[in-house]
């Protein structure tokens, strides 16, 4: 579900330059939660997440549901992605990143994909 491919390169134009490069020098950032609860987020995540691909290598069939209208997560990461690998299947809901609109396509989505790679 919206997945945040290519965070590292991403997150320096969403914060601003100025204010990633103080969460490096202060080693925390408050960032909000899923319910905008603002939560600490240690630099040690960003540390982390350079030693990681941006994208992940795709050896399995994959299904992903990403809204259109979302703010958080662009939604042409996932498009980009699923023109690049063909097991990839893009479900496109007219949402947001928390996709609460969605969540019967959602449901029937997921079972629809299981039923199909059933092995």
């Amino acid at each position: 579900l919206c997945p945040g491919f290519n965070l590292v390169d991403r997150w320096p134009d969403i914060f601003g330059e100025q204010v990633f490069e103080r969460w490096e020098e202060r080693g925390m950032r408050m960032v909000p939660d899923g319910s905008g609860t603002p939560t600490p987020l240690h630099w040690g995540f960003i540390e982390d997440a350079r030693m990681h691909p941006g994208e992940p290598e795709n050896m399995h069939p994959t299904c992903i549901i990403h809204g259109r209208q979302d703010e958080v997560v662009p939604f042409a990461g996932s498009q980009q992605y699923a023109l690049l690998n063909d097991r990839v299947s893009l479900i496109a809901t007219d949402d947001d990143h928390y996709l609460m609109k969605s969540l019967k396509p959602i449901e029937e989505s997921v079972l629809s994909f299981f039923q199909l790679h059933q092995e």
